[in-house]
């Protein structure tokens, strides 16, 4: 398996390129939840209700223990910290974020205008494999059942999709082929448009931006960096703003506008006091998702797994993964 690039050596990477990628997209697209395959509007948010979604990780890069090894970027109290480009702070957050092996299980918590509340859970599994290929499984809730899980198994290599198959109990005793893709894994959200007609495609900005501007700032008494992104996927009229905090490389807020906005259509929050340690790294334990042109506010709740090492390869293969046997 090949070891994935920690945070500081995609920082030296980014700076002699100076180009980063992410993974955010907009656009008038639908995005659906695990459970439903039919596509919703905008209006009825990143978490289809009713539907199994989740934020994190996905299309998404995930690292071993120890791979992240912030502390050579940004080094101790009193020694001289180097310049780190805005590239290299981004590509470092992004991969703190998305790139580990692992199991995160999630819960979402959806509530809507009109008080109504509902709750789905699901699994995200990824691992990373030679020449650059990673494969992310959603799978909702087990049932009594292996047969009667739906799963989605996505295969990325570098910034594209390679293809991705979709097991639907009850329709089909074989996967599909699809042409739906995941856009925020921590939503367990996915569509089948193309990256310029979603809006807040979370995986096509990780894969694909550009910067725009930096500047230094204070969220809730910490030191961040507020780095404004355009995704390339998108239509030119759609902005990102990443409020990360300097000395960890760690998002902290996620703010999306559309056209010329002052006011950002959607907001995510990963509040500092909720992260936890995981192989080498930090990442969210909670995340807060609100639409505040649809008024709809979602908490994601987060537990990570390490994988097992007698774990075999079948959950992330083709032939085998709508039928092999997952750890409990």
């Amino acid at each position: 398996m090949t070891e994935p690039k920690s945070p500081a050596a995609i920082c030296r990477a980014a700076s002699e390129r100076n180009v980063l990628r992410t993974r955010e997209g907009r656009g008038r697209g639908h995005t659906c939840g695990l459970r439903s395959l039919a596509p919703a509007p905008f209006g009825a948010s990143w978490l289809c209700r009713g539907c199994a979604i989740a934020l994190v990780v996905c299309g998404v890069r995930v690292a071993p223990v120890g791979a992240v090894e912030l502390d050579r970027l940004f080094p101790s109290e009193g020694a001289t910290a180097p310049v780190v480009s805005a590239e290299a702070l981004v590509e470092a957050a992004f991969s703190n974020l998305f790139e580990l092996d692992g199991e995160i299980r999630v819960e979402a918590t959806q509530a809507v205008r009109d008080g109504e509340t509902t709750t789905s859970s699901f699994r995200v599994f990824t691992k990373s494999f030679e020449q650059g290929i990673r494969r992310m499984l959603i799978v909702t809730p087990d049932p009594e059942s292996v047969d009667q899980q739906m799963r989605m198994l996505e295969v990325t290599q570098g910034d594209e999709q390679q293809r991705a198959r979709l097991f639907v109990p009850r329709l089909d005793s074989q996967p599909m082929a699809t042409r739906f893709r995941i856009t925020d894994p921590f939503l367990g959200a996915f569509s089948n448009l193309p990256p310029e007609e979603v809006r807040a495609d979370l995986n096509s900005l990780v894969r694909s931006h550009e910067i725009v501007s930096r500047e230094p700032g204070d969220l809730a008494g910490i030191e961040v960096d507020r780095i404004t992104l355009r995704p390339r996927a998108g239509r030119g009229l759609e902005r990102v703003e990443l409020w990360i905090e300097r000395s960890q490389a760690l998002i902290l807020e996620y703010r999306y506008f559309e056209g010329t906005d002052s006011v950002p259509a959607r907001v995510v929050q990963a509040p500092r006091e909720e992260m936890q340690p995981f192989a080498g790294r930090i990442v969210p334990g909670m995340m807060l998702y609100e639409d505040r042109v649809n008024q709809i506010s979602t908490r994601v709740r987060l537990e990570y797994e390490s994988l097992p090492p007698e774990m075999s390869d079948d959950p992330f293969m083709e032939s085998t993964f709508y039928r092999a046997i997952l750890p409990d």
